[in-house]
């Protein structure tokens, strides 16, 4: 079944917007400890349980902002691209003070 729907899914660019998405793993704590939260989505807001906690993340692809405030108020920190961050201050960005995040540029 997968053999028959590759060439469909390539002639409509699917695979290669599916190889394009951006992707973003959070982590509560440095070097990638704690809860983490992988996606490819923008977050408007953290949500309460994971506000203001985060302090490492791996940036698979795109080039992500973080912000201080939800509804993407007060940016922290330059964009970042594909990268291992295993510690937010390392790279400007303050310890627990991020309540949201977007993709900016693929």
């Amino acid at each position: 079944m997968e053999t028959e729907l590759r060439p469909i899914a390539e002639n409509l660019g699917v695979l290669d917007a599916i190889n394009h998405l951006p992707e973003i793993v959070v982590y509560q704590h440095i070097d990638y400890g704690g809860w983490n939260y992988r996606t490819n989505l923008n977050v408007i807001y953290i949500g309460d349980a994971m506000n203001d906690q985060i302090s490492s993340f791996i940036v698979v692809s795109g080039r992500w902002q973080f912000y201080r405030h939800r509804d993407f108020v007060e940016p922290v920190g330059p964009v970042f691209g594909t990268g291992y961050y295993h510690w937010v201050e390392e790279v400007g960005v303050p310890n627990d003070q991020v309540s949201s995040f977007q993709c900016v540029g693929l």
